[in-house]
């Protein structure tokens, strides 16, 4: 039976747990730095949503700057929460080879492969937009001058 806690932020993790690693006091700080990484999730989509708002009024040359610049800031907050997500499984993984009482294995899951493909489409929207904006790469600068 599971044992229902309140809403808030962060991880419980039993002592009995705690009790496996050498250091417990690390590993509290480490789910601590974990949970903060993971509130980057929620922000990263809030600025996509800001750029999508800005790129939909983008016919406007000013609206399609600040499209251009909230979706470099969501690419550049997607990138490090993709490799926050990579490196937690990446760790994950090699420590779980390290305690053999336990059989179960960890698996790379679909959350890391579905971050790293968000954040490889940022970088293109990100690089259609700048070559919109300049007018180089066969985009016209008359769309700016109607």
């Amino acid at each position: 039976d599971g044992l229902c806690t309140s809403l808030r932020l962060g991880y419980d993790v039993s002592d009995a747990i705690l009790d496996l690693t050498d250091n417990p006091d690390l590993v509290e700080i480490l789910l601590k730095g974990l949970a903060i990484v993971l509130v980057l999730h929620p922000i990263t989509a809030g600025l996509i949503f800001i750029s999508l708002f800005c790129a939909f009024l983008s016919f406007s040359h000013m609206f399609a700057i600040c499209a251009l610049v909230w979706t470099v800031a969501s690419a550049i907050l997607a990138t490090v929460s993709t490799a926050a997500d990579i490196g937690v499984v990446a760790f994950a993984m090699r420590k779980i080879k390290d305690i053999s009482e336990f059989d179960f294995e960890i698996l790379w899951g679909n959350a890391p492969w579905m971050s790293l493909s968000a954040v490889v489409l940022l970088w293109v929207v990100v690089i259609l937009q700048s070559a919109t904006l300049c007018g180089c790469c066969w985009v016209s600068q008359r769309l700016w001058t109607r």
